[in-house]
């Protein structure tokens, strides 16, 4: 077989992955989805053909080796069942974990090694990923007209939350609909936020010294937007579109705005009522308390109360500290978690503190390395964007997303390595 053709196959196994990343479930009840079956299905198929590649390079070991000690450390309290809250959540935080690892090898194992083919594959790779951002906007317009669509669950899995706010019997994703957030295959706010926010910057990245006047480059933008809009996100509202703003600059911004103001100054010429709807729309509360928090306790509105009085954040990380400093409670200690940190720490304790800390500041090393001021930009503003996101929860790990992430990760980690050997 020529070489051309085994990276044809390579190029095709990774667009798959980035695919499967906006795919259904396959099985609900035990939270197994499309990604999840790519995932382990290629890492399989090279396995079995020998294809497992990962660079001797010290800065690719050195973070394979952090996702290790992630992994790893909260196994040396595990064995304590006393710890566990159930069984499903055990197994389920140990795929978290392990998930980022074998993505990490899949994408070093697909990564082109010439530097011109690996700016190809990349930028074929994130227009694909718009355009499914884009497709994800119009099943969140679909679902505005159907509320009662049973491809929600499908979609963003069937696990209910239990009694909230006067609803029972709902997942996640139908809590946020009564809401009026619409975000589409996703199930969580933050996690809306941000890969909307991602696609205004891949969608920058893209074009912005594209100059000619494509139809398609802008349907895609105005789908980006508008999807981004609907989920009604902090972090896209507050994070994303300004940096979307400051990466094509003020001159582009307003050009893409005029259309859009165009439209809407004469949508309310026609009927004036549009005013009134938009004012009075449930989710609207958000842009207003948003709005009024600049003002007053922008902060506390921004993580939702996350390190407010009263939180259990902080108190629960000095908790865990105090009793297992060095290794956490283990897998399967804590359900849910509103702070990557509290996470990671439960978890695995300091080590794993320690280790996710480094993990988070070497991921800012191509920005040193890039050349091009494109690149620089794109790759800050994205690793910016990941952390702010993560104050949420481990955005690296534990959703589908995360594959996206890595591809972003790995390729600007190679293209660095090699542009610092030429």
């Amino acid at each position: 077989m020529s070489s051309s053709k085994i990276n044809l196959n390579n190029t095709n196994l990774l667009y798959l992955l980035l695919i499967g990343a906006f795919g259904p479930y396959l099985i609900p009840s035990i939270g197994i989805r499309l990604d999840h079956l790519f995932i382990y299905g290629i890492f399989g198929i090279l396995a079995l053909h020998n294809r497992i590649y990962l660079s001797k390079n010290p800065s690719i070991l050195f973070m394979f080796t952090l996702l290790l000690i992630l992994f790893l450390s909260p196994f040396f309290n595990s064995i304590n069942p006393l710890n566990v809250i159930s069984n499903t959540l055990f197994i389920s935080q140990i795929e978290n974990y392990l998930q980022p690892i074998i993505i990490f090898l899949i994408f070093s194992s697909l990564c082109p090694k010439n530097i011109f083919e690996l700016d190809d594959v990349f930028q074929s790779g994130l227009k694909l990923v718009l355009w499914l951002v884009a497709l994800n906007t119009i099943f969140s317009i679909y679902i505005l007209f159907n509320p009662e669509t049973s491809l929600v669950r499908i979609f963003s899995g069937s696990k209910v939350i239990g009694d909230f706010g006067g609803f029972s019997g709902v997942t996640n994703a139908e809590l946020n609909l009564t809401t009026g957030k619409f975000a589409g295959i996703f199930s969580q706010t933050y996690i809306v936020g941000f890969i909307y926010s991602f696609a205004l910057l891949g969608w920058a990245y893209i074009y912005k010294n594209n100059n000619s006047q494509n139809i398609k480059k802008f349907l895609l933008v105005l789908l980006i937007g508008i999807g981004g809009v609907m989920s009604f996100s902090k972090i896209f509202l507050i994070i994303g579109m300004p940096l979307f703003m400051i990466f094509i600059g003020f001159k582009r911004t307003i050009y893409l705005s005029m259309p859009i103001i165009t439209i809407f100054i004469i949508m309310i010429s026609i009927n004036s009522t549009i005013i009134e709807i938009i004012r009075d729309y449930e989710a609207m509360k958000y842009i207003y308390r948003l709005i009024f928090g600049f003002s007053n306790d922008f902060l506390n509105i921004f993580t939702s109360g996350r390190f407010a009085d009263g939180s259990l954040i902080i108190p629960g990380i000095i908790k865990v500290l105090s009793a297992n400093t060095f290794f956490g409670l283990g897998y399967g200690s804590i359900e849910t978690s509103d702070f990557s940190f509290f996470e990671i720490i439960s978890l695995g304790g300091l080590v794993n503190l320690i280790a996710y800390s480094c993990l988070l500041i070497f991921l800012t090393m191509p920005i040193f390395f890039l050349e091009s001021l494109k690149d620089k930009y794109f790759y800050s503003f994205f690793i910016f964007l990941s952390f702010i996101s993560s104050i949420a929860a481990p955005i690296l790990t534990a959703n589908r997303i995360s594959i996206v992430i890595w591809f972003v990760i790995i390729f600007f980690f190679h293209k660095s390595l090699k542009l610092q050997k030429a």
